[in-house]
């Protein structure tokens, strides 16, 4: 019998061991597959700017642009919410599901090692991938375009504004992803069928009814409809410098952010009773 019900460090390990060990092959097949997917298409970049350049004549120095790193964190929000989405994929069939609730854990240890896989290990492995990715396309083209010097993307860029460290855009983004990630959590225990798609569609129908609601609350109040809207709007956040609004949509997603992986913590929790059977 388990003396404490809630949270054991030690009989978390073990538990978190389990869950490596059972996976690993899976984690490493999408690891491969990921930095297979992103060197592609980095070297597929590098080589049309590289032929750009030698059919103009230029043998100057090639700077990995903002487009390297665009595309990875397009692909890291998209990846990041379909990981998401499958935090509780061990509950899918019934003989999974049994032996995953069946495990001698608590509610909140379980969760926890699925969190930190999906939220945590990922943004781990997505950066080293990105990285790995980078530096090959570095190597192969510094030996195949010796003309050009080949340089690795430098992710200063996204910080750096106008000579100054500026990271309350970065850290609004993140805020933002773990949002839209966090809704995919709750996705993932509330279907446990196509959790992804199903997400995507009820987040789009609620965004449709959204601008329509939203639409005749403006006709309403704004005589001018939506373009006093807008311009009243620009006016007021106009009193804002940029850092403030960073600020506070960051306090804004994160306090969302924490209310879904509670709201989905304690949706498994109770799922723990209903689906023994």
């Amino acid at each position: 019998m388990m003396q404490n019900n809630f949270f054991s460090f030690k009989r978390f390990c073990f538990l978190f061991r389990k869950d490596i060990l059972e996976n690993w092959k899976t984690l490493l097949l999408h690891f491969v597959t990921l930095f297979v997917l992103l060197t592609v298409i980095f070297c597929f970049i590098c080589k049309s700017d590289c032929d750009s350049m030698m059919h103009f004549g230029r043998s100057n120095i090639i700077i990995a642009g903002t487009k390297y790193i665009s595309f990875a964190l397009g692909l890291f929000w998209a990846l990041g919410c379909f990981w998401g989405s499958n935090m509780f994929s061990k509950m899918q069939s019934k003989i999974t599901r049994i032996s995953f609730l069946m495990t001698p854990a608590t509610s909140f240890e379980k969760f926890l090692s699925g969190f930190i896989q999906i939220v945590l290990l990922y943004l781990v492995a997505i950066f080293v991938v990105f990285k790995l990715g980078d530096y090959t396309r570095v190597a192969v083209f510094t030996v195949f375009y010796p003309g050009f010097k080949i340089l690795p993307s430098d992710l200063s860029l996204f910080v750096v504004q106008n000579g100054v460290p500026d990271w309350w855009p970065i850290w609004g983004m993140f805020s933002i992803y773990l949002f839209f990630q966090s809704l995919f959590i709750i996705g993932s225990i509330l279907w446990y069928k196509k959790p992804f798609i199903k997400t995507i569609g009820l987040g789009l129908a609620i965004y449709l009814i959204f601008l329509l609601i939203n639409s005749a609350f403006i006709d309403l109040l704004y005589a001018d409809g939506m373009n006093d809207f807008v311009l009243k709007s620009n006016s007021f956040l106009n009193c804002f410098d940029d850092s403030h609004i960073w600020r506070y949509s960051i306090v804004f997603f994160s306090c969302f952010t924490l209310f879904n992986w509670a709201l989905a913590y304690f949706r498994f929790k109770e799922s723990e009773i209903i689906n023994r059977i």
